[in-house]
C-alpha cells in the first residue's frame, strides 16, 4: 500500500518536443509540436511530462496551462540550470507553456499522450 495513492492507468503514446523557438515569452505548445517517438500518430492530452534543463546557467519555466507571451513567472514550475522534473501521469493537462530565461538556452521534453482511465 502507498498511503491512499495509486499510479493510475492509462493508454497512449509519447512524443519528443521540436521547437527552435528563440525568445524569452512564453511560448504554449501543443500536441502538434511533438515528434512521435515510435511508429504510430499521437492523440490525446498531455498527462505526463520528463523536461531536462539544458542551460547550465539559467532556470526554465514550465507551466500547466496557457501563459500570455508576456506574462509573469510567479506561479510556474521552476526547473533549475542542468536539472530534470518529471511529472508523472495523474492528470489531464489541457495545454503547456515554457519560458526560457535566455533566448539560447536548450531544453528538451518528452510527452506522454492520451487519456487516464
Amino acid at each position: 500500500m502507498k498511503l491512499g495513492y495509486s499510479n493510475p492507468t492509462y493508454s497512449g503514446n509519447e512524443g519528443v518536443l521540436k521547437t527552435s523557438q528563440s525568445t524569452t515569452d512564453w511560448v504554449q505548445v501543443t500536441i502538434n509540436d511533438f515528434l512521435p517517438t515510435g511508429d504510430y500518430a499521437l492523440n490525446g492530452n498531455f498527462i505526463g511530462l520528463n523536461v531536462e534543463n539544458k542551460s547550465s546557467t539559467n532556470v526554465l519555466h514550465l507551466f500547466k496551462g496557457v501563459k500570455a507571451p508576456t506574462a509573469g513567472v510567479t506561479d510556474s514550475k521552476e526547473i533549475p540550470a542542468g536539472l530534470k522534473l518529471a511529472v508523472e501521469a495523474g492528470e489531464n493537462i489541457p495545454a503547456l507553456s515554457y519560458k526560457k530565461t535566455a533566448s539560447s538556452d536548450t531544453f528538451i521534453i518528452y510527452a506522454y499522450f492520451g487519456s487516464l482511465t
